[in-house]
């Protein structure tokens, strides 16, 4: 299949679409998400939490974009149950929120993800209405994480939308 790398815009609109249409909740995570809130950096991937019982409601409608899983994934960040789908030369990750961990860098533990899909803020981004997670829960995620590519994140955010 010849494809081409689409305007994010556009598979950010197919992968809602089928979520949406699958009536499977979600909440945009990531840098993507981090977007929203005033983050300027390239993106790599498109993230998101799901129920771990989306994965089978969504797999018919995204089976020939699969590249892995529905599966467990664990390194130094990450300890989550997850699909990996490409669509246009797009990476997009979802994982199964109920079981999704992470490494709090400060803290030295592994943290539940602890999403709540009712607390997603709405928002449009790429011409997309898409569930966000909240921009105090997503700061305290990337900071906990604290990545090189999370502080980036985290100081962008800060520099568009100050605190306060």
């Amino acid at each position: 299949m010849n494809q081409t790398r689409r305007p994010v815009g556009e598979v950010l609109r197919w992968i809602v679409d089928v979520l949406a249409e699958s009536r499977v909740p979600y909440q945009l995570v990531g840098g993507v998400a981090a977007q929203v809130y005033g983050a300027t950096r390239e993106i790599v991937d498109i993230d998101f939490y799901i129920p771990g019982a989306g994965f089978a409601t969504i797999l018919p409608e995204v089976q020939e974009y699969l590249v892995f899983g529905p599966g467990h994934y664990h390194d130094e960040n990450w300890d989550l149950v997850y699909m990996q789908l490409l669509r246009w030369y797009w990476q997009i990750e979802l994982a199964a929120a109920e079981t999704a961990r992470f490494y709090d860098r400060a803290g030295e533990v592994w943290v539940d993800a602890n999403i709540d899909f009712r607390a997603a803020e709405m928002c449009d981004l790429h011409g997309v209405t898409v569930a966000v997670m909240p921009k105090h829960q997503l700061v305290d995620y990337k900071r906990r994480l604290g990545r090189e590519v999370d502080l980036v994140d985290i100081e962008q955010i800060n520099r568009g939308w100050p605190e306060g």
